[in-house]
């Protein structure tokens, strides 16, 4: 039977694999020799991986990286936090993709679920909130906004209720994924502690076709964020999650997903999931702290 040992120490964590003989294991037979002595491994210790950037990372990774200054550990993911297509289908606690798109095709937002809301910034002056769930307390509910029956077509603009730029002074990532419409998906939390903590989504995203104002602040927030983490070229296959959760102040617009409350999908992964079907999308400025 195997057994796993954690070390930690001032320079990194170690990791140990052991195996011990327990019952039939280890018996000796009539010729004195070890029933187990052939399937023994010596495994020697494997420090955990550090990394420079998390475009590396494959399914089941855990590694170092270090983010200003500081060292954040990550482990990553296979999963699916969302998708923007139209042609979803829900399975457990993801979504499985079914779309034509593929990320990694550009930098343009090229989803067609309310492309026109997603891609514009909503025109009222910044509230700010010192705490997401200040935020979060102020929103409509689901089922009221569910009851407008609002459009997913491509043209589909914001609501009243949508037409709100909000400031958030702290949150926490603890995952992003970037998706198949090229926004970057980002699940954020009310506190750095994983069990306490109340999720919800904001989206970094995929740039508007035409440039102008708009274009360069979507721009200028997608680089800070790529260029925090160090993503040097896209990466999609998995999700980073943050051991660490990564504190940022943030500003954006209000959107509603109708998309997924109607589709009553789940959002996120590892119990990460968002109650509520609201979202800062675009997020307009990221500071990371």
């Amino acid at each position: 039977m195997k057994k796993l040992l954690f070390f930690a120490g001032l320079t990194g964590i170690l990791f140990y694999a052991c195996t011990y003989p327990t019952g039939e294991e280890g018996k000796t037979n009539d010729s004195g020799k070890n029933n187990t002595a052939t399937n023994q491994t010596k495994v020697v210790p494997q420090p955990i991986k550090k990394v420079t950037t998390l475009d590396s990372l494959k399914k089941g990774d855990t590694v170092l990286i270090t983010l200003n200054g500081k060292q954040v550990k990550v482990i990553s993911r296979e999963s699916v936090l969302e998708n923007e297509q139209g042609e979803n289908t829900a399975t457990g606690n993801n979504l499985t993709v079914v779309s034509p798109n593929k990320p990694c095709e550009g930098e343009t937002f090229d989803g067609t679920d309310r492309k026109a809301a997603k891609t514009s910034i909503a025109t009222t002056k910044i509230v700010d909130y010192n705490t997401l769930d200040e935020l979060i307390a102020t929103l409509p509910l689901d089922a009221t906004m569910g009851g407008l029956n609002i459009s997913t077509t491509a043209t589909s603009k914001r609501v009243a209720q949508e037409n709100k730029n909000v400031h958030v002074k702290t949150v926490w990532i603890y995952t992003y994924k970037r998706e198949s419409d090229e926004d970057y998906h980002v699940i954020i939390g009310s506190s750095s502690d994983k069990t306490k903590a109340v999720f919800f989504n904001m989206e970094i995203s995929g740039l508007p076709t035409s440039k102008g104002k708009t274009y360069a602040k979507l721009d200028t927030t997608r680089i800070a964020f790529t260029k925090h983490f160090n993503i040097v070229h896209c990466a999609s296959d998995y999700a980073p999650e943050f051991l660490d959760p990564v504190p940022v102040e943030i500003t954006g617009s209000l959107f509603f997903d109708m998309l997924h409350y109607t589709g009553k999908t789940k959002i996120g992964h590892d119990g990460m999931y968002p109650k509520s079907y609201w979202e800062i999308h675009p997020v307009t400025s990221i500071k990371f702290l």
